[in-house]
């Protein structure tokens, strides 16, 4: 796990906006690793390695290799489509003492990503319509309490909308529409 920290300036506003909602998410790691392990037999690929293939099935066990020891990590990129599945960014996530509150603020962190997620998805089928910037701000500021409260409303409204629209679009089928 690699920790970093962004200062705030006017030039970098839209990359955190990114990263805090959850667009800019998956990453790719440039780094030198001290050990590179078969999956299967434990062999450290460095050292001559094994003769299992990566990817390849043995007695029911994937053949992957295991990066062990890292030793200097270059640069850091944002990617589409990152090779390690889950490599990813983890925003507003603090180690504390405890490994237990550890996984309730990581818990927590998670289940607020999702809600944001969830309000910007939900402000898309409300009018009148909000920029997904603005609509990101404000989910920003927001306690989950207040998310929680936010995301209900507007999935009322669109499902209001969505009644609306039927309503709107079975009258021009039938030719009952008013312009």
């Amino acid at each position: 796990m690699a920790k970093a920290y962004m200062v705030r300036t006017a030039s970098n506003g839209d990359l955190i906006s990114e990263i805090q909602g959850g667009i800019k998410k998956e990453v790719s790691v440039s780094c030198t690793m001290g050990k590179k392990l078969c999956s299967v037999c434990g062999a450290d690929l460095y050292k001559g390695g094994c003769d299992h293939e990566k990817g390849g099935e043995y007695g029911g066990k994937l053949c992957y290799h295991i990066l062990d020891e890292p030793l200097d990590a270059y640069e850091w990129s944002f990617v589409a489509v990152p090779a390690q599945v889950n490599a990813g960014v983890t925003k507003r996530f603090a180690l504390r003492e405890k490994h237990e509150s550890t996984d309730k603020s990581h818990e927590l962190a998670l289940a607020r990503e999702a809600f944001e997620k969830d309000v910007l998805r939900l402000s898309y089928f409300c009018k009148p319509f909000m920029s997904a910037k603005r609509v990101k701000e404000l989910a920003e500021l927001m306690t989950v309490t207040e998310l929680i409260d936010f995301r209900g409303r507007l999935e009322k409204q669109a499902a209001e909308n969505e009644e609306v629209y039927k309503a709107e679009r079975e009258s021009f089928i039938t030719g009952d529409y008013k312009m």
